[in-house]
């Protein structure tokens, strides 16, 4: 019995001095938790990771954001920036506002412009729900946060 691959199945056949296509892959908020995880996961698969650190490029700078897309060139874009010290969120409303929604705005319109191709992955978290009381939450769940 021949044993297959499954994912032999999926690939076609491959002409024979086939170089693999190094895919290139974009995270913002690389240094934070999820961030350095994800990175390590793609550099494993063979992905090309670019990042940047808040004081590289800050995601409310539209200018900052475009030479970043442009020079990254992604394939897929891993979207975790964010202000997400409760603590802070609650001390600085604006500053929330100003990195979490603007700075998502402006990324989003920058990554349609620049790098349509790329597939966008957003990461966020159940605190957007609040206290929702339907577990788990879809997609149609209303955001309700209490900070």
């Amino acid at each position: 019995m021949q044993v297959v691959n499954q994912f032999d199945l999926l690939l076609p056949a491959l002409p024979g001095d086939f170089l693999p296509v190094i895919r290139s892959a974009l995270i913002t908020g690389i240094t934070g938790q999820d961030g350095w995880y994800l990175r390590e996961l793609l550099e494993a698969k063979g992905y090309e990771v670019h990042g940047w650190r808040s004081d590289e490029c800050d995601v409310t700078d539209s200018e900052q954001l475009r030479v970043a897309v442009q020079q990254a060139q992604p394939d897929e874009i891993y979207h975790l920036a964010a202000q997400s010290h409760v603590g802070q969120s609650e001390s600085d409303i604006s500053l929330t506002m100003k990195v979490n929604f603007k700075g998502t705005e402006n990324f989003l319109k920058c990554v349609h412009k620049e790098a349509p191709q790329a597939r966008f992955f957003f990461a966020s978290s159940c605190q957007v729900f609040g206290d929702a009381v339907e577990s788990p939450q879809k997609e149609t769940t209303p955001f309700n946060p209490v900070n």
